[in-house]
């Protein structure tokens, strides 16, 4: 299973962190497919980690996301997210198949980079957020 794992970059897969309105805490995560193909058995592994004010390690629970397939030039809801953890890295875990072949790529929101001052059209949306591509 191991040597079926393609090791080429993943291109134009990303995932996004988007205010979806001016209430508090109402932000979402989307997971965007801005290749022509169509992914399946897409696996997110999302968890936030870092350090408290007293130095020590602190982190949230892992929450795993299943999509069976994900068509060409989307973007995908997934997940909430709460403004009490961007000030911890934020890691998604992305694995996924095209055809026969599975890729995977890591994707990690530094503490304060979830900010509206590094806000982005997020494709798909018509909304703006953080994304990483």
């Amino acid at each position: 299973m191991l040597k079926d794992i393609i090791s080429e970059e993943v291109k134009d897969i990303g995932i996004a962190v988007v205010k979806e309105s001016e209430a508090v805490n109402d932000w979402k995560v989307y997971f965007i497919n801005l290749s022509d193909h169509r992914l399946e058995n897409v696996i997110i592994n999302s968890s936030g980690f870092g350090v408290n004010e007293d130095s020590q390690s602190i982190s949230t629970a892992t929450f795993r996301h299943y999509m069976e397939s994900v068509k060409p030039r989307c973007a995908i809801s997934f997940e909430i997210i709460m403004e009490e953890i961007f000030h911890l890295s934020n890691r998604f875990w992305v694995s996924f198949y095209i055809g026969k072949k599975i890729y995977e790529r890591k994707y990690e929101f530094v503490p304060g980079s979830i900010s509206p001052e590094f806000f982005v059209p997020v494709p798909f949306t018509g909304k703006q957020g953080v994304m990483i591509i």
